[in-house]
């Protein structure tokens, strides 16, 4: 919708509903990107989610296993596989922890984004109206 709008934007009946819709359109997708952008301090967490008695700590997550070396995750990894109880263990908390980021950190910028693109398709109708009114 940006590449056409932007065409109309020199006609004086359509100026500022192109404008309307291209504001709503940036804004979209600065909260699209924010949305996908990733959320982690590595720096700063890095030493917590090592612990294995952490809850945040999960050996499928990339951020738990960044500073191991190695030999130190492959042997956090095989006493996982070899004891079933465990194997479910990572696989729940996994699911878990993916629904919670997703839930607390992703999806709500993607609301956002979708609130912002509707009110700029309305607000752009709105102001269309509004100049062949007045």
């Amino acid at each position: 919708m940006l590449p056409l709008s932007v065409g109309y934007i020199l006609d004086p009946k359509l100026h500022w509903s192109a404008v309307t819709i291209i504001f709503f359109c940036i804004l979209t997708v600065i909260f699209a990107a924010y949305a996908v952008m990733p959320k982690m301090r590595l720096k700063q967490n890095l030493k917590k989610i090592t612990d294995k008695e952490n809850p945040p700590y999960n050996i499928l997550f990339f951020g738990s296993f960044l500073s191991m070396e190695y030999s130190e995750y492959k042997q956090a990894l095989e006493d996982v596989m070899n004891d079933h109880n465990k194997t479910y263990e990572v696989q729940i908390r996994e699911i878990y922890s993916i629904g919670q980021y997703l839930a607390h950190k992703k999806y709500r910028f993607i609301r956002l984004a979708y609130i912002s693109f509707i009110t700029g398709v309305i607000l752009s109708a709105v102001v269309y109206n509004l100049n062949y009114i007045l």
